[in-house]
């Protein structure tokens, strides 16, 4: 029996196309497990990023509570500054009646005479 020399050519095409395909089959694998672990890497992104809203949330209700307790203060001590200015107004009312009874007390019995006509 003899090999035709058409034979050998024969076989060593499938023999290429399946080692092509076979090689393929490798590089496709190697995209695949890159794939694997850059989708992984992405997920463990996305809880840590997950992770860092959920603190900041938490970081801003601190801050927004913060400032409505500083309002609140704030109008408090804006009503005591308004309710001292008033105590201060009535003390100068006071202050300057003295200061005119000791200055001008000839005024200051004028007008005792003129509320009270009977003293």
């Amino acid at each position: 029996m003899t090999t035709e020399p058409g034979n050998d050519e024969r076989l060593d095409s499938p023999a290429d196309i399946v080692s092509g395909i076979a090689q393929t089959i490798d590089e496709t694998n190697k995209i695949v497990n890159s794939s694997e672990r850059r989708i992984e890497s992405l997920g463990q992104k996305i809880d840590d990023t997950a992770k860092i809203v959920n603190r900041n949330e938490r970081v801003v209700q601190a801050l927004v509570d913060a400032m409505a307790e500083a309002a609140a203060e704030r109008r408090e001590n804006i009503r005591l500054i308004i309710q001292q200015q008033s105590e201060v107004h009535d003390l100068q009312i006071k202050n300057y009646r003295m200061w005119e009874i000791l200055i001008f007390p000839e005024r200051w019995d004028r007008r005792n005479q003129d509320d009270n006509p009977d003293a």
